[in-house]
């Protein structure tokens, strides 16, 4: 019978063999934690204001941004994509990173802070080509992060020997913690309890 770990283990590799599945479990908890909240609480406006529609649900949902608050989302995608542009994918060339930072910081970060800066407290609402923008951004945020993920995900980098040194769940990273699993279950006296 497999053990809870050798499930775990398992599912780690299938998702090491796929970065595409991986990626796109990664932004649906990217989404689902972001966005998810806030239907839950658009929801909870509608059962306390009486009888709700799905166009209530809409409007519900779309005040929670209609004063700009979508440019903080906008700013932590930044923040994601700069990461896997400058730091996890090492064989994107220098003038690449270089260009992909300039882009975030002068169109991403611009906008976030000049909605942030021009509406201080998030107080008046949005005209709605702003809020339209922001949306845009965002939703393109979220494929350019995907794919600079799946890219990063696929690309073998090496510490100069050609052994990956990146990959969280290599085959040398897991035999180690069988081995330590195992050690440790050998000076309990070969209990399995986890």
């Amino acid at each position: 019978m497999s053990s809870a770990h050798d499930k775990w283990r398992s599912f780690l590799r299938f998702l090491d063999k796929n970065p595409e599945l991986e990626t796109g479990l990664e932004l649906a908890v990217n989404v689902l934690s972001s966005l998810g909240p806030l239907a839950i609480a658009a929801l909870v406006v509608l059962t306390r204001s009486g009888e709700p529609s799905s166009g209530d649900f809409g409007a519900a949902f779309s005040s929670f941004f209609e004063k700009g608050e979508l440019s903080l989302l906008i700013l932590a995608m930044s923040g994601s994509i700069a990461w896997l542009v400058t730091i996890k994918t090492v064989v994107v060339n220098l003038f690449f990173r270089t260009l992909f930072v300039v882009y975030k910081i002068f169109v991403l970060t611009y906008v976030g802070v000049g909605i942030i800066s021009g509406n201080n407290g998030f107080e008046h609402v949005q005209h709605d080509w702003v809020l339209n923008l922001l949306w845009w951004i965002y939703v393109s945020s979220l494929v350019v992060w995907a794919v600079v993920s799946i890219v990063s995900k696929r690309t073998k980098q090496t510490d100069g020997s050609g052994g990956p040194t990146s990959t969280i769940n290599s085959e040398a990273e897991l035999e180690a913690l069988d081995k330590t699993i195992a050690s440790a279950r050998a000076r309990r006296g070969g209990s399995n309890a986890n």
